[in-house]
């Protein structure tokens, strides 16, 4: 049977957007009943003992996004100032390539 942590980990990872700790508690529900006696508390020891897990506060969803977005944007064009030499030189295609 899998630990609350595990579950947790399963239910932010599965998510398409940061999650409350009611939801998260929800979508654990939905897995595998929580049955201690405050189920929130246990939850959130869960979310507490995870590495996976990171609490944005009230109101820092956008804020995130944008730093989620900015730091993807730069590997990116990482990616693609790597590679655009690889791809501006037409002398790097096979003839018989060229002649199909």
């Amino acid at each position: 049977m899998a630990s609350y942590h595990d579950l947790v980990t399963q239910v932010i990872r599965e998510a398409s957007r940061p999650l409350t700790l009611d939801e998260v508690l929800h979508r654990v529900g939905q897995l595998r009943p929580v049955l201690s006696a405050n189920p929130k508390i246990t939850i959130r020891n869960a979310l507490n003992s995870s590495q996976a897990v990171a609490f944005l506060g009230s109101g820092r969803t956008a804020e995130v996004k944008q730093r989620c977005r900015t730091a993807l944007q730069a590997r990116a064009d990482a990616l693609a100032e790597a590679t655009s030499p690889m791809f501006s030189q037409a002398d790097h295609v096979d003839p018989t390539l060229a002649l199909v």
